[in-house]
């Protein structure tokens, strides 16, 4: 039987948390221990990964799904330690969720981990089968073929936004909530995140940008040197199907 890479979806119930950030940081850090990683972009309206990377390539509706390994940007390319497949150009095509689909269930059986960089999930979006919430994500998870990492704003309309996106997808054993702080805040008592969340996700810590994730985006990095990654990226990476000994071993504190 054919090995089948574990999928985790990246998302959230905002805009603006972060979310292709953290992705590319869980995609580096799997590939850092020879996990051979592929992200998917899966926001076809935003680009962020194509931006980032600088990648001008075509987009997934110009690969055949049989040859999908050789339509990847290669970590040569992307300057990191993960092979990215871009999303289609057009976000108006009417094939979007039949292309996603195929691609990542292609994908399962060449690579180790997939991390899918997802757009924004409503109690909406996930009710309808024609978005990419809805009829790629939901599909996956509701059949346990996938997990999910929720990124949750830490003020006003985004903490009651995610928690009602994470009661939409009803989903806790497949849901990792990370709670996001800016370089400037404070962040919330995690013993309070985790009496909020519980009845919709598991708790995997406050993601908070400091000085050097900042120093990161602005040189360009996909993410943190080995052993140098925060707990709460750790806890996603485990999440997703990284290997435990890996990320323990040379840790610093």
């Amino acid at each position: 039987m054919n090995h089948l890479a574990p999928v985790t979806f990246v998302t959230g119930g905002s805009g603006g948390l972060g979310k292709s950030t953290t992705a590319r940081a869980i995609a580096h850090a799997l590939g850092l221990r020879r996990m051979r990683t592929v992200l998917i972009d899966g926001n076809p309206g935003q680009q962020s990964q194509r931006a980032f990377l600088k990648i001008r390539t075509g987009g997934l509706e110009d690969a055949a799904l049989d040859s999908l390994p050789n339509a990847l940007v290669m970590p040569g390319q992307t300057h990191a330690a993960y092979a990215l497949l871009p999303g289609p150009v057009d976000p108006r095509r009417g094939d979007l969720v039949t292309l996603y689909g195929s691609a990542i269930t292609a994908l399962q059986t060449s690579c180790d981990i997939i991390i899918v960089d997802a757009d924004r999930v409503d109690p909406t979006l996930w009710a309808t089968p024609t978005t990419f919430a809805g009829g790629v994500m939901r599909p996956m998870i509701d059949l346990g073929l996938a997990r999910m990492i929720f990124i949750i704003g830490s003020t006003g309309s985004q903490v009651d936004d995610g928690l009602d996106a994470l009661a939409a997808i009803h989903q806790p054993q497949r849901v990792l909530a990370l709670a996001q702080c800016g370089q400037l805040a404070k962040p919330r008592p995690e013993a309070g995140w985790r009496q909020v969340t519980a009845p919709v996700a598991h708790f995997g810590g406050t993601c908070q940008w400091d000085k050097t994730s900042t120093r990161m985006l602005d040189q360009g990095r996909s993410g943190y040197p080995a052993g140098a990654e925060p707990d709460w990226l750790v806890h996603a990476c485990l999440w997703a199907g990284g290997r435990k000994a890996d990320f323990m071993k040379g840790r610093k504190r």
